[in-house]
């Protein structure tokens, strides 16, 4: 998926990304004079060109829409990219609505254990690192392995830890990517099972911004 799925109904702005890997969604209110409804998807490329295009010093920034093109305008500033045609797959059936295990982070904290595991990971013909559960004593281990260089083990103490004991493994590099889009906040972890995926949100504004990963399975 090179785009990045945009859809307006009245008031809530909903943008939606995918690889098939991973899932990052993100739903704002914003005021808009636009009374239809609109469903879109612009490259990624050009997002990315925007985004450096902005800055704190922005106060606002202007969307327009047509049938194929997409106008931004930043201050005297104006962008233009062309939409992608196609219709986006329904991305909402691939978030999971129960967890048998949730567990409570900090998110700067976990980003700092995983880029330790991922140290010996990346090393590794497979780049994975293991994160173990047990609610009963409310420990979370990290695990990152290297055949050749060793092993790396990281206890991590949870905000709160509640469910069924787990074993999960994952591309760390999609888990630094997720827990850097959450800034210094916590954020919920929830999983239904070692092989499906799960979700990361921020414990305040839940509702409003998902990042979902697909685990790998390791045997």
């Amino acid at each position: 998926m090179t785009g990045v799925h945009f859809t307006l109904v009245d008031d809530q702005l909903l943008a939606v990304a995918t690889d098939s890997h991973r899932l990052s969604q993100r739903k704002i209110t914003l005021p808009t004079s636009a009374s239809a409804t609109y469903d879109v998807i612009i490259p990624g490329k050009s997002l990315t060109e925007l985004s450096r295009m902005i800055s704190d010093d922005n106060p606002d920034v202007e969307m327009r829409l047509s049938d194929n093109q997409v106008l931004f305008t930043i201050d005297d500033r104006l962008f233009y990219s062309r939409l992608l045609e196609g219709n986006y797959p329904d991305t909402s059936r691939l978030i999971p609505k129960e967890a048998t295990t949730s567990a409570e982070f900090d998110a700067k904290s976990l980003l700092a254990s995983v880029e330790r595991a991922s140290l010996l990971s990346h090393e590794s013909r497979n780049n994975v690192v293991k994160l173990t559960l047990n609610s009963e004593d409310g420990k979370a281990t990290i695990f990152g392995n290297s055949p050749d260089v060793g092993n790396v083990e990281e206890e991590l103490t949870p905000k709160e830890l509640t469910g069924d004991e787990l074993e999960i493994s994952f591309n760390p590099d999609y888990m630094k990517d997720a827990l850097r889009s959450f800034g210094q906040t916590e954020i919920r972890i929830a999983f239904t099972s070692p092989l499906r995926p799960f979700t990361l949100v921020p414990t305040e504004d839940s509702e409003n911004f998902i990042q979902l990963i697909t685990p790998v399975r390791t045997f």
